[in-house]
């Protein structure tokens, strides 16, 4: 046995080393031996010690990898990565023989040398800290392969300072032990050096998005990879559902005093008296996540809401047609999530308009027809409607135009905006208008109203292209945004345009 003493002194020679290193090996082969040889001792040990010899553990594992991955960088510069010399005089890679014995797989084999070669070679800071035991391993990937990524994508010539720099940021936040704080800074990197790439790699994820459902047996499969905020949203929706599914069967659950959920009902628990619960009463999560999935979209099925998009409540909306002062008052119903219609006799348009909601939109221009020998007649109905006219395009400001007051699109203008381009308007897309969202031409964060002619349709797909694929729009020449078509599309400069639209 090695004492504290032994442990704690570093080394001054190799054979010291050599001697821990013996002593460690010894040590980990003997808690293992013991766990085996009675695997039950494990039932006897209360939890608090039980999640204490877990961390313990783990930390050790943490000791001991730092230093066999700044070793494998060492053999691979020394031995590995020279010509014409073999390790332990048979393996001609550092890989291959920690292939063969270790028992790593090729794939593990060749990161643990491509990560030993970095903390061996420009990342010895990483390194240091990282033996030193003030960093988790969690974090060296994001501090050697992230930093390096981010040089590539970066203009910088000076790779060495610049790889400093980079690091005297992360460094503090990776000592802070919180991994995903340090992933996070080092793709906000990315993002900040290489803009152009970071929405290359959105339109990717939307593009090579995937989700199937199929019959296994006597359950149905699901898989499928979603973009970030798709998959956010999801598991949003499903584990507020989880909590509400969970809190319901287990009954009362005594929380700690300063759990959130005392604080504040609708938010998760923080004390883990309700996990805690949930295991005990033998609910996995995973098995809660797709009751959960099942009972929203049984909901999804029986709230007769499926017509609705965009907060636009379930309606009919009929489109009278007023162009033509002479003619009889007919109209279309038209259906909201479908771009067909039905047109309506005059008679069924005075029934429907006796009690209804009216959202006035003024989609063309009215005309009379004045015959030749009746001008008088003809004057009469052209200064009735032109009055008609002036009356709607006062009240039609009050829906079209929201201005900067508010950002989204409120239900009477998106009814309105539905009406006037009647699907997506990208170039030859008919995508119907249930699954497309408004967009503002001029970004209201930029000071774009919240108007008819700042909006259009567009489809998902074409969102994205807007948005992150570079096209650009604008009003036809003679268009002021009520016309249906008065859109021009200019495509991104080639250097960008990478995927199709």
């Amino acid at each position: 046995m090695c004492s504290i003493e032994d442990v704690a002194a570093p080394p001054a020679t190799v054979a010291a080393l050599a001697r821990l290193v013996e002593r460690v090996q010894a040590a980990a082969r003997a808690v293992s031996a013991a766990v085996a040889a009675d695997p039950s001792v494990l039932a006897e040990v209360p939890d608090e010690l039980l999640e204490s010899f877990t961390l313990r553990m783990l930390d050790a594992r943490d000791a001991t990898e730092s230093v066999a991955t700044v070793l494998t960088g060492r053999v691979e510069r020394r031995i590995g990565g020279v010509q014409g010399k073999l390790i332990a005089e048979r393996y001609p890679s550092t890989a291959r023989f920690q292939e063969r014995e270790a028992g790593l797989s090729p794939a593990g084999a060749r990161v643990l040398v491509v990560r030993g070669k970095d903390l061996d070679s420009h990342s010895t800071v990483v390194a240091d800290a990282w033996l030193a035991g003030e960093i988790p391993g969690g974090a060296v990937a994001d501090l050697t392969r992230g930093v390096s990524e981010w040089l590539r994508r970066s203009s910088r010539t000076d790779t060495r300072a610049a790889r400093a720099e980079a690091l005297d940021h992360l460094m503090p936040v990776a000592r802070t032990g919180r991994v995903d704080r340090v992933r996070r800074e080092v793709a906000q990197m990315r993002v900040t050096v290489d803009p152009d790439g970071a929405d290359e790699k959105a339109l990717a994820a939307y593009e090579h998005q995937s989700l199937s459902i199929v019959e296994a047996g006597g359950m149905m499969h699901v898989t499928g990879w979603l973009t970030h905020e798709a998959g956010a949203a999801t598991k949003t929706v499903l584990e507020h559902a989880v909590a509400q599914i969970a809190v319901e069967e287990l009954g009362e659950i005594t929380h700690d005093p300063d759990c959130e959920r005392v604080l504040l009902s609708e938010v998760g628990c923080s004390c883990g008296e309700l996990d805690r619960a949930r295991r005990a009463a033998g609910l996995r999560y995973d098995q809660l996540m797709a009751r959960a999935l099942g009972e929203v979209m049984t909901d999804r099925l029986s709230d007769g809401e499926l017509g609705s998009h965009h907060r636009v409540a379930p309606h009919v909306t009929v489109v009278p047609e007023v162009t033509d002062a002479a003619a009889p008052l007919i109209g279309r119903i038209a259906v909201p999530g479908s771009d067909g219609g039905v047109v309506l006799p005059p008679t069924t348009m005075s029934r429907l308009l006796c009690d209804a909601d009216i959202t006035r939109v003024l989609t063309t221009t009215a005309r009379v027809p004045v015959e030749a020998d009746d001008v008088v007649a003809g004057s009469r109905e052209q200064g009735c409607l032109a009055a008609v006219v002036t009356t709607l395009t006062a009240t039609a400001r009050s829906v079209l135009y929201v201005g900067r007051s508010q950002r989204t699109v409120s239900a009477r203008l998106r009814r309105a905006l539905e009406v006037r381009d009647g699907h997506c308007v990208f170039l030859d897309c008919g995508a119907r208008v249930a699954r497309c969202h408004a967009h503002h031409v001029v970004p209201w964060q930029d000071g774009g109203p919240t108007d008819l002619p700042n909006l259009v349709l567009l489809c998902v797909a074409h969102h994205h292209a807007v948005h992150e694929g570079g096209w650009t729009m604008a009003l036809k020449p003679a268009c002021i945004g009520h016309e249906r078509g008065c859109w021009d599309f200019t495509p991104p400069p080639l250097r960008r345009r990478r995927l199709r639209p």
